[in-house]
């Protein structure tokens, strides 16, 4: 007779998409195809100036993202990442945005508010850079018979 400990398996560990740190032709191809389709959405939506603006304020905003993903905690906890630099890059631009001095006396109104849409932008960003990435380790599995089966498990102190 079976008992049941023997039965058990261990759960599967999900993997966590964000930035990787070895950049192959499918991420170059993938990145490159989505910062397309973001730019041109974005110049269909608006018109002018103002659009132009937010276009180089979204693509800064996703780059800084991306960024904090790769350097933060060595590219470990992508989502943490995320959270710290959507606040942070919130607050930084949201005072320049607005021409908001910090010594203002509603200056802890404007942090609160910057870090409540801080850390909403920084999540989504993040998802949406995720999933560009699972999109670019899908064609990379799909079309490459030799690729590793996933980029992030080269060392830290191996990349040169």
């Amino acid at each position: 007779m079976a008992t049941i400990e023997s039965q058990k398996t261990e759960p599967t560990r999900r993997h966590t998409y964000g930035v990787p740190r070895v950049f192959d032709i499918y991420l170059l191809l993938v990145v490159t195809s989505a910062f397309a389709v973001l730019f041109t959405g974005l110049s269909l939506l608006g018109n002018g100036r103002s659009s132009g603006q937010l276009t180089a304020y979204i693509g800064l905003y996703t780059v800084g993202i991306g960024l904090a993903q790769s350097l933060m905690f060595r590219g470990s906890r992508p989502r943490e990442a995320s959270f710290i630099a959507g606040v942070l890059l919130a607050i930084a631009t949201g005072a320049m945005i607005f021409d908001r001095p910090f010594w203002t006396p509603n200056f802890l109104g404007y942090l609160t508010t910057a870090s409540i849409i801080g850390l909403q932008l920084g999540y989504a960003a993040g998802v949406l850079i995720a999933g560009v990435f699972l999109i670019a380790d899908v064609i990379r599995r799909r079309f490459s018979s030799s690729a590793p089966s996933n980029a992030r498990d080269v060392p830290f102190d191996k990349i040169h």
